[in-house]
């Protein structure tokens, strides 16, 4: 075309700083995919294997009993998993009353950003191990 770029036309952004994607599309997959997922940590800091039910205890899961309220499934098949953490502390950063990042502003070069503010009980001397590559930490079906 010509002229200028109009952002009508947009149809997926990247937003790097954020961490977010943003499309007018859906996102498919040759992959035989099953579950809606989400990690969570085993009550004792041990492996559960594929195929089993798993209830809550308090906030971390554990094999599902007679009579349990079942949370969902350990899975190998999610198609979409959330709750991963794969980059860094999941509670690097102070949160909000509702979940959302708390902001800091800060002078770089001359100019104020606003960037998230960095929870007290962070250790950037300690090496981070993605959920995936951990043991205590499930993809549950839900």
């Amino acid at each position: 075309g010509s002229g200028s770029a109009s952002t009508g036309n947009t149809k997926w952004e990247l937003d790097s700083t954020g961490g977010h994607i943003r499309g007018t599309g859906r996102v498919e997959s040759v992959s035989d995919f099953k579950d809606f997922a989400e990690y969570f940590e085993s009550a004792d800091g041990q492996k559960i294997d594929s195929s089993y039910l798993v209830a809550l205890e308090g906030e971390k899961i554990r094999k599902a009993g007679e009579g349990d309220k079942i949370l969902g499934v350990v899975s190998e098949t999610a198609g979409l998993v959330l709750g991963g953490a794969a980059f860094y502390w999941n509670d690097q950063f102070e949160r909000n009353e509702f979940g959302g990042l708390v902001y800091e502003t800060v002078i770089d070069g001359g100019e104020e950003l606003s960037v998230p503010k960095l929870n007290p009980d962070y250790d950037p001397t300690l090496e981070y191990v993605p959920r995936d590559s951990r043991d205590e930490w499930h993809v549950i079906g839900l």
